[in-house]
């Protein structure tokens, strides 16, 4: 390992670390193997803060996930040394992925005359059109000889949006700007059109009237939400029926319920 890398490797993993000796070595193991492995599995651990420390085994599992996916840490997913690989989707990516939509390749344009009058567009609105093309459906179609119609959504911000209560601009953070969340509403509104999952896990949570409380980068797929949902409605099912029944009911089924998971239950008093 050069010199360069084993600074990194002491930096990662701090000059008191309490590991043992096999682990520590692990990454130079590696190194006598798969240099190319240890280099990317150094960079990792090298590029965390000191808070955010991971093992060498994380580090080298994220190491081959980079070079067998071509995706990147930090900007594709990030590793937790508790939860392991974790994907970084946001945003209209993250609604693309749980959509399951395949490769896209998106343009956007202005609206045409027709559009503007169509949507009800006016003067002082952010609007736009997002067009997109599934790249291999249409390759497919290409290859049959069929036409392929591409996908359109489009979007608009209303001058009101814009404005607060008492009619003063609002200001969006971090570089954000009205045009560019037309563009998200554009792109949205053509993956809901887009052959893949009828709707996201964020879709799924909303129709079940759930409010998800998740941490701030935390991702959810769309099976994990409609089980959420399910047992949500079931439980909504269940209070519905229980409220139906009287005091005495209630009390039996209680009891029941109860001798089932303590058979030795004698009855409350």
């Amino acid at each position: 390992m050069s010199a360069m890398n084993q600074l990194a490797l002491e930096k990662a993993q701090g000059p008191n670390t309490e590991q043992p000796q096999e682990k520590r070595g692990l990454i130079q193991a590696v190194q006598e193997y798969d240099p190319d492995l240890a280099r990317r599995a150094v960079g990792i651990m090298a590029g965390r803060k000191s808070d955010e420390k991971i093992s060498p085994e994380r580090a080298i599992a994220a190491a081959l996930y980079e070079r067998e996916t071509g995706h990147r840490e930090g900007r594709d997913f990030n590793v937790d040394e508790k939860m392991g690989l974790v994907p970084r989707y946001q945003g209209v990516e993250r609604d693309a992925h749980e959509r399951n939509v395949g490769r896209l390749n998106y343009t956007y344009r202005p609206l045409t005359t027709a559009e503007v009058e169509e949507n009800e567009v006016e003067p002082g609105d952010n609007a736009t059109i997002c067009v997109i093309e599934q790249l291999d459906i249409m390759r497919e179609a290409r290859l049959l000889g069929v036409p392929y119609t591409p996908i359109v959504g489009i979007g608009i911000v209303k001058k009101f949006e814009k404005t607060n209560r008492e009619g003063k601009p609002i200001y969006l953070k971090g570089g954000y700007t009205w045009a560019r969340k037309a563009r998200n509403r554009a792109y949205k509104d053509a993956l809901r059109h887009t052959p893949g999952h009828s709707v996201t896990a964020t879709e799924v949570l909303e129709d079940a009237g759930i409010t998800p409380d998740l941490q701030e980068g935390a991702w959810m797929s769309r099976d994990q939400a409609v089980i959420w949902a399910e047992n949500e409605r079931a439980a909504r099912q269940r209070a519905a029926e229980l409220e139906q029944m009287s005091p005495a009911e209630r009390a039996a089924l209680l009891e029941k319920s109860t001798l089932m998971r303590n058979p030795d239950f004698d009855g409350y008093e």
